[in-house]
């Protein structure tokens, strides 16, 4: 009997603990949908407390396993966290609020996963919502205008294309000045080009020392971190696809040129008068005019001012030019006017599609996308191609071992043919800027008709008397530089093409044990293997002269890195976070590369060396680097009752690149102190959030060029025998640079609708690599060394208003803008000038201590002299004792003096934006702007000209040039073969304010509603409106101060404006 009592109490007590458990643990289901009523895919659903957790599928919908009197935390990017009670129910309608740059769960893969609230950095998002807003071939061109604190330089606008970024200024003279760019944790060698907007799930901006010091010698520039996107546990299939269709266009047009003939032949006309009125005073206006007339027109065309080219036709016994005013002859009759942009710029059809898959189970989770974009040029032989594909897969294979790969694969094939490179035949833009406006693009007949050849086909002008005059045969100076041929017969038939393979692998293992630690170990391969080719034709153009050229070139970059990383995180009574982490990485990169060159093409449009006879110069060359990198890292995260955190971070780097100072200590300190939590804020409803951060950090950056170390040596032949020379000087005790930074930050949110942040930042790099004056007696100018101190300051803020929100409507605008100052501290002492007060000029620039290092020092054009139509200048009027005592007129340049004209860098950088929602519709704007600032206007200097024959010039010179008639003239007066100074670079004119406002981007789109979308099992479904560089407006047509950090070069490649309509559909 008591063995029976025994097994019933056992059974009750069973049953009981069972029933109680059955009790306390109930399934829990439900869907989250965002305000409108959409379900919200892949939002994360977390018992609070644990780290059971699970993701809504493609309808919304979750299911999970909960204590009935817990907890459910749902969050999702772009929309605010909710904590939900379950009270004891089993199912749940969560609605999550729309939080256009709510990036707090935002997560930073710096060495491990931390959320932006976590961290004691300033660091700022773009998430997948802002950048699928976006038409742009890489995520490097959206940021302009999106991060306070970036400056983002694009100095050409070929397709596919990474802008160049510069975070918190220029840090560096010599050394690294980009950003470092980390994908999923580890360091990316390869351009953001590669990689697919759209499988990015935010890009992560971090600009001071706080998670930088971790990548050591390479965050002294700032760190990008992008994480790509992955799929969601307990997720069915979800397919997406988006499909885009539009338009490229020149973006930024060039400077306005004199396009109207008549403008033009009385521009020739004025400067050979003022030529011979000068040259021969003892003749009278009769005969000046005479000889202007005879030269515009010549029985030799390379005689000819104008070439011969006749674009009207006069009435007999008449002149084109009224010799008595030296105006158009109002008889005159215009036959024809072609301006080479109409034949040049194009409107070329984009396109782009993406297709990606993602899900998971209990167990694993996964994420598959590939892609397709067409991105061509809207001028002639420039395009880009891309191909990529994408997978990543994670399983947890036990309770305490997670797995996971990352797989890409992308093909860029890029027809990139240099335009912009300066002034050469096979820039076309040396054609549209330079091409006079009576030089026809396709040949004429007497009467202005466009010729035909035999074939039927339109004949095209080849500068060799293809065009009829009746003055004779006709010249065109261009067209003769390009060996007769019409630029568009040349560059048609030209090649310069790239293809890019990029095979990226990333593979990882996480170990979890003694509950709390974590042991992390991955390895990344990223190789990238160049295919180009050159070719310069042999049936039309420049390449004729050695019957054409033929290039090719292989390169293979292939780098590996590996990192092993140990953590302890603990929570204890939900009071103290504790976050530690040691860890170790090394890094390879082997760049090689194999080129041959080849001229005398034997068979016309086969770009191979097989097709070519002649071997060019060295014929053939080759070269490898090979360099590491070692670093061992930790960090330790603090905070107690979510109001204080400290953080701490080292790291200890060695690199190849230097001999003996091989290796570096890099570090970080912050803190954090939420006062919002505090007690004595709890009356303060207002204040939502409110954080004061600090942090302070030293981080390093080094040269990217080979063995700065050693001398190295180039080896050549005279009189068949090897030479040898000295191409660079080496300094074994190079070493880092030191890039030291204080940031303290205010994060905020009030009355739920006003939020962002602020900070101040004081940035100094010690140790600068500078090329320091030597001795004569070292026979070298230079050598590299560690010497100097540069430093940046500055203020930035980013807040955002959500003026409405509501179910129906939300309307939010942002402002985000940085303001920085540079200053050199320190630098070689050999380099001062005493009678500069110990300062020293550099090209355009007077650089010393407490200066910036954009210091302009130009000569101060003073305008035209009214009396006689020249050049002034101001100098210095000096005492008996040689100190300047003011400053007089000068029309002499060569007695000018230079004058400190400000700061080449911008005052303000910052950005514009609002986003619209109205039920299904939705508007977002995005714009850019910079405030001060001075640039030299490279692309127009070439345009400001007195009289050179057969160039075409600024159109601000129509009517604008002294005359006696025109004193008041902003231009001097014209002369043949003369020479204007003002347009160079070390004279203020041409200095233009660097000010611009850009309207960046501009998004409509409209979802339709899900009753009508369901019937066709379509989740959502949405069409939009994109123009991305939609307007731009600067201080002068032509001139964009985002080509270049100082000045803009001559002949550049404009951005583009892209129009594009497409959908999104889920599945």
């Amino acid at each position: 009997m008591l063995m029976v009592r025994k097994i019933v109490l056992l059974l009750v007590a069973s049953l009981t603990c069972g029933l109680l458990a059955s009790a306390q643990t109930k399934q829990v289901s439900g869907t989250v949908k965002d305000a409108n009523g959409n379900a919200i895919v892949g939002a994360t659903v977390i018992v609070d407390g644990t780290t059971i957790g699970t993701n809504t599928g493609t309808d919304g919908s979750f299911r999970i396993s909960a204590p009935a009197n817990g907890n459910l935390l749902v969050s999702f990017i772009g929309y605010e966290d909710q904590k939900i009670a379950i009270a004891g129910k089993t199912s749940i309608e969560v609605v999550l609020q729309d939080n256009y740059t709510a990036i707090e769960g935002v997560t930073v893969q710096t060495f491990g996963e931390l959320k932006k609230k976590d961290l004691t950095g300033s660091i700022t998002a773009v998430t997948a919502k802002d950048l699928q807003k976006m038409t742009v071939s890489s995520v490097a061109n959206a940021l302009e205008g999106a991060v306070p604190g970036i400056q983002s330089y694009s100095t050409t606008g070929q397709p596919g294309t990474d802008a160049a970024i510069y975070i918190r200024g220029i840090g560096s003279i010599n050394g690294n000045q980009a950003a470092l760019i980390v994908v999923d944790g580890v360091p990316y060698s390869s351009a953001l080009s590669t990689i697919n907007p759209l499988d990015i799930e935010s890009v992560v901006v971090s600009k001071d020392a706080a998670a930088n010091a971790l990548y050591g010698s390479r965050a002294a520039n700032g760190v990008i971190f992008v994480t790509t996107k992955k799929g969601a546990r307990n997720q069915k299939a979800n397919i997406t696809f988006e499909a885009k269709w539009g338009w490229n266009e020149m973006g930024v047009g060039e400077h306005e040129t004199m396009q109207n003939p008549g403008d033009y032949y009385e521009y020739l006309y004025g400067g050979i008068y003022n030529y011979f009125a000068a040259a021969y005073p003892q003749y009278n206006h009769d005969v000046w005019a005479s000889n202007a007339y005879y030269n515009l027109f010549n029985e030799n065309p390379n005689n000819a001012i104008t070439g011969n080219y006749m674009a009207y036709k006069v009435p007999d016994g008449e002149t084109l030019i009224d010799l008595k005013t030296g105006k158009l002859n109002p008889n005159a009759q215009l036959l024809y006017a072609d301006n080479y942009d109409d034949y040049l710029f194009t409107k070329q059809f984009r396109q782009e599609y993406t297709l990606s898959i993602s899900g998971g189970n209990e167990k694993m989770d996964y994420y598959v996308s590939g892609n397709f974009l067409d991105d061509p040029s809207y001028v002639i032989m420039s395009a880009f191609k891309r191909y990529s594909g994408r997978a990543a897969v994670n399983a947890q294979v036990t309770n305490w071992m997670k797995i996971g790969t990352n797989v890409s694969y992308s093909r860029r094939d890029t027809d990139d043919p240099g335009f912009g490179d300066g002034a050469n035949t096979g820039n076309v833009f040396l054609w549209t800027m330079w091409q006079t406006p009576i030089v026809p693009f396709y040949a004429r007949d007497l009467d202005g008709n466009i010729r035909y050849n035999p074939d039927g086909t339109k004949m095209l002008e080849n500068g060799g008397g293809s065009t009829l005059s009746p003055y004779g045969d006709t010249a065109d100076m261009f067209n003769a530089l390009n060996n007769y041929a019409n630029p568009k017969e040349s560059m048609s038939r030209d090649v310069n093409n790239l293809i890019r393979d990029n095979i990226y692998a990333n593979a990882y293992v996480d170990i979890t044990f003694l509950k709390d630690f974590k042991f992390t170990a991955n390895f990344t391969l990223d190789n990238v293997y160049n295919y180009s080719t050159y070719y310069q034709n042999n049936q039309y153009g420049y390449g004729t002269s050695i019957n054409g050229f033929v290039q090719k070139s292989v390169s293979h970059y292939n780098s590996y890195n590996t990192q092993q990383m140990l953590s302890y995180t603990k929570s204890i009574n939900d009071l103290h976070d504790i976050n530690v982490m040691i860890g170790h990485e090394f890094n390879k990169t082997d760049n090689n590369s194999l080129a041959a060159y080849k001229t005398n093409i034997f068979y016309p449009g086969i770009p191979e060396l097989g097709n070519a006879i002649t071997p060019y110069n060295e014929a053939s060359t080759s070269s490898r680097v090979i360099s590491t990198l070692e670093g061992y890292f930790m960090r330790a995260n603090y905070s107690f009752d979510d109001r204080y955190s400290v953080s701490a971070s080292y790291r200890y780097d060695g690199s190849s690149l230097f001999k003996y100072d091989k290796w570096g200590h890099f570090w970080s300190v912050g803190g954090s102190w939420r006062i919002s939590q505090e007690q004595f804020m709890k009356n303060a409803l207002w204040v939502n959030d409110l954080r004061l951060r600090a942090t302070y950090g030293v981080s390093g950056n080094q040269l990217n060029s080979a063995y700065p170390y050693t001398n190295l040596w180039a080896i050549g032949e005279a009189d068949g025998k090897p030479t040898l020379s000295q191409s660079s000087v080496g300094n074994p005790d190079l070493s880092w640079e030191r890039n030291k930074q204080i940031d303290l930050g205010l994060d905020f949110r009030l009355w739920d609708r006003v939020y962002g942040s602020i900070d101040w930042y004081n940035r100094r790099t010690h140790d600068l690599i500078w090329n320091r004056p030597t001795p004569a007696s070292t026979g070298q100018t230079s050598r590299l060394e560690n010497v100097g101190v540069l430093q940046n300051a500055g203020l930035e803020f980013d807040i955002t208003v959500d003026i409405i929100k509501n179910r129906n409507v939300y309307w939010n605008i942002g402002i985000n803008g940085a303001f920085a100052q540079n200053k050199l501290i320190e630098f070689p002492e050999e380099l001062g000038n005493a009678a500069l007060g110990g300062n020293y000029v550099s090209g355009s620039f007077l650089r010393g201590k407490g200066k910036s290092y954009y210091n302009l020092y130009l000569f101060d054009y003073a305008g035209v002299d009214p009396e006689t139509g020249g050049e002034l200048y101001w100098k210095n009027t000096t005492d008996s004792d040689g100190n300047v005592t003011g400053r007089e007129l000068t029309d002499n340049f060569y007695e000018a003096d230079q004058y400190e004209m400000g700061d080449a860098l911008p005052d303000m950088t910052g950005g514009l934006r609002t986003s619209f929602r109205w039920k299904n519709l939705d508007i977002n704007v995005q714009t850019a702007f910079q405030i001060g600032g001075k640039q030299w206007d490279g692309a127009s200097a070439n345009l400001y000209d007195p009289g050179r024959a057969m160039f075409t010039v600024s159109d601000d010179l129509v009517g604008n040039t002294w005359t006696p008639d025109n004193t008041g003239a902003e231009f001097p007066s014209l002369m043949f073969n003369g020479t204007w100074n003002f347009p160079a670079s070390n004279v203020n004119a041409l200095y233009r304010d660097a000010s611009y406002f850009s309207l960046k981007n501009l998004n409509v789109g409209y979802t339709l509603p899900q009753k009508w979308t369901s019937k066709l099992s379509i989740e959502s479904l949405r069409i939009f409106f994109n123009a991305d560089n939609l307007c731009f407006v600067s201080a002068h047509d032509g001139f964009d101060p985002r080509m270049g950090f100082s000045s803009m070069s001559g002949f550049i490649f404009p951005q583009a404006r892209t129009f594009t309509f497409g959908i999104t559909l889920n599945m």
